[in-house]
């Protein structure tokens, strides 16, 4: 459907999860009511499908949908999925699982960057503040090593819910987040969180600028 809206005109977007793309319904045997996900992980046709449906463009972006329930909040559903709260921890495996992806030779690099910075900016009317490095940009960096080798694991990270990673745990990813520049200042640096409480800003919406192509960031 989203393919013939696109083909006709349609002003539309669309987008998917990482849990959609690296999962399948066989890993909720594992994982239990921490799998409990709305909509809910399909079938591995269904996800090769969604990268499909990324190869050719039909999807815009990649987004967490990230949901910081605890562990005791999903165990209390052991037994009975249907009264687990829906969700999975995301934020912080986003970038490596799609880095790895692009590492790998799925897609290129400048690929992961627009699926993960350039369309989120494009589509909340933030370009190109947001989502480029041009001059006048904001300097919102990630910068990612690509030399380690690592694996996820259950109860890593600074979420609230790093308890509840069981879809990912154990999985192999390529490189790692090494510093996060928010507004020209390091606020993350090599597993640790350096920059003070609040920094940042809330942004509104604005209009791209008419005299530069989006497309352009892709170089």
């Amino acid at each position: 459907m989203i393919r013939r809206a696109k083909a006709s005109g349609a002003p539309i977007t669309a987008e998917t999860c990482p849990h959609y793309l690296f999962c399948t319904e066989d890993d909720l045997a594992q994982a239990g009511p921490f799998g409990k996900i709305n909509p809910p992980i399909r079938s591995a046709a269904d996800r090769d499908a969604l990268w499909a449906a990324i190869d050719d463009g039909t999807l815009d972006l990649v987004a967490t949908d990230h949901a910081p329930f605890t562990a005791d909040e999903k165990e209390a559903a052991r037994g009975d999925v249907l009264a687990a709260p829906p969700g999975h921890p995301g934020v912080e495996y986003l970038v490596p699982l799609l880095m790895s992806e692009a590492l790998r030779g799925r897609f290129s690099l400048e690929r992961a960057v627009e699926l993960i910075s350039l369309a989120p900016a494009r589509l909340f009317g933030l370009f190109p503040r947001k989502g480029v490095l041009w001059p006048g940009a904001d300097a919102d960096l990630t910068i990612y090593d690509p030399r380690p080798e690592r694996t996820l694991r259950r109860g890593q990270g600074f979420s609230r819910a790093a308890d509840c990673n069981l879809l990912y745990d154990g999985r192999p990813v390529q490189g790692e987040v090494h510093a996060t520049i928010v507004g020209g200042r390091i606020v993350y640096r090599d597993g640790d969180v350096v920059g003070e409480p609040g920094w940042g800003a809330i942004l509104a919406p604005q209009r791209a600028s008419p005299d530069r192509d989006p497309a352009e960031a892709r170089t």
